[in-house]
């Protein structure tokens, strides 16, 4: 019985048929892993800058304790506090711009300096 080449490239697709479907099977899967790991790195990231934006309402809230202690020092001395209030406006500014973006969503001054977005928050 002689094969003929179609014969002959029908039972080689055949005889690796099995070994291209794993390998179709797992391109499929390490995509799939590859797709997932984008989207979390993704969350991440965000969630990240919003972490970092809400230590900095901490340390802003220290700020404003630390300015108002340094304006009561400067009015006790009988002194204008003009740079402490203008630091205080400064702090109170960002404090307050940062908690709406929080509350409300939207764009806050990040700590490079960068405008980033906030998304509301979920909860109260």
């Amino acid at each position: 019985m002689k094969h003929s080449p179609t014969m002959s490239a029908l039972s080689s697709t055949r005889k690796y048929r099995e070994i291209i479907f794993s390998i179709a099977l797992f391109l499929f899967f390490d995509l799939g892993v590859l797709v997932m790991n984008f989207y979390i790195a993704t969350q991440i990231a965000e969630d990240a800058v919003s972490v970092n934006l809400a230590g900095r309402q901490r340390m802003l809230s220290q700020r404003t304790v630390k300015t108002l202690l340094q304006i009561q020092n400067e009015q006790d001395a009988g002194n204008v506090p003009t740079e402490p209030l203008a630091e205080l406006k400064r702090t109170y500014d960002l404090f307050d711009s940062t908690l709406l973006a929080f509350r409300d969503s939207g764009a806050v001054t990040g700590g490079a300096g960068q405008q980033v977005q906030l998304p509301a928050a979920a909860t109260e």
